[in-house]
């Protein structure tokens, strides 16, 4: 049976990790204290030299060249020019530039050893000031970006992940600054969720604020458990425009004959009973002042024999 710590980690796995990590460290100090003898045996052997001179200069100019190309190699690592990548198991870098040479330079994954070590997260950046958020329960994430707390700059957007694409002077390429990809039934590409404001906002200056496709199924779905599933509005223009092959809107039929008896309804609405009559309401009330429109010259489609 494994234990885990309140974090919910599994603790076997995070001895072995510890472990291995002790294994390494005592490996590196075994081999400086072995890099120390040498250098203590090579000054014994230079004072009992009669060549000491000569033999100093030699051994400056070799470490110089020596520290040079560690420091080259060390940069050349930081870069991440490296073919092959990090080792596993070695650190990953922090606060330094991360930039590959080439399409060929490998890069670097955070993955989880095997399915039955499995972490709550892989990467957690967290741009906090006083107060960290709490990952979703029953949530198994990849990559967590949050921002949150209180400071002192006033007019701060607070962004947790930030997906920026820029496709200016080029007219063949898609860009997108998010890609969200779901695959199943149940998988969604793009979630949104909010306690008091929106769950997703879509913004833009000369175009679509938000678009939907679909190639088989609905373009844009709308819902609410207590208000409107969809609202429209414009300052200059109309709240809504329809257009469609068929028709440019269809109000579904009721399953009942004649106007709303039940529930409080507004001045406005539009109503289609079981039969296909069509109401408007004039005032508002429970059920309202519902009036039948005149609907007794039926046009029908014009047949060419």
């Amino acid at each position: 049976m494994s234990m885990q710590n309140s974090d919910g980690h599994d603790v076997q796995a995070l001895i072995e990790a510890l472990q291995a990590q002790l294994d390494r460290q005592e490996k590196q100090i075994q081999s400086q204290a072995e890099q120390i003898r040498q250098l203590q045996r090579s000054r014994n052997w230079f004072r009992n030299s009669h060549s000491g001179i000569m033999i100093g200069l030699l051994m400056a100019i070799v470490f110089a060249i020596l520290f040079w190309d560690g420091r080259f190699a060390l940069a050349m690592s930081h870069t991440g020019s490296e073919p092959d990548g990090l080792v596993d198991g070695a650190n990953v870098q922090i606060a330094s530039i991360n930039s590959p040479t080439s399409a060929l330079s490998a890069p670097t994954y955070i993955y989880n050893p095997e399915g039955l070590r499995l972490s709550r997260n892989l990467l957690w950046i967290d741009n906090k000031a006083s107060t960290q958020l709490q990952q979703p329960v029953n949530s198994r994430i990849a990559i967590i970006g949050s921002t949150s707390g209180y400071d002192n700059v006033t007019g701060n957007i607070r962004v947790g992940v930030l997906g920026w694409a820029d496709t200016a002077g080029v007219t063949s390429t898609d860009g997108y600054g998010v890609w969200g990809k779901g695959t199943g039934e149940r998988a969604i590409g793009v979630f949104g969720e909010s306690v008091e404001s929106a769950g997703v906002l879509g913004k833009s200056t000369s175009n679509l604020g938000v678009y939907g496709f679909s190639s088989s199924g609905v373009g844009i779905l709308g819902y609410s458990q207590s208000q409107y599933g969809v609202s429209g509005s414009s300052d200059d223009s109309y709240g809504g425009s329809f257009y469609g092959g068929l028709a440019p809107l269809r109000l579904i039929p009721a399953t009942t004959p004649g106007a709303p008896n039940l529930g409080t309804h507004k001045m406005g609405e539009l109503y289609v009973d079981s039969v296909g009559n069509l109401y408007f309401c004039t005032q508002d009330g429970t059920p309202g002042t519902w009036a039948k429109l005149n609907l007794s010259t039926v046009y029908l489609p014009s047949v060419t024999k």
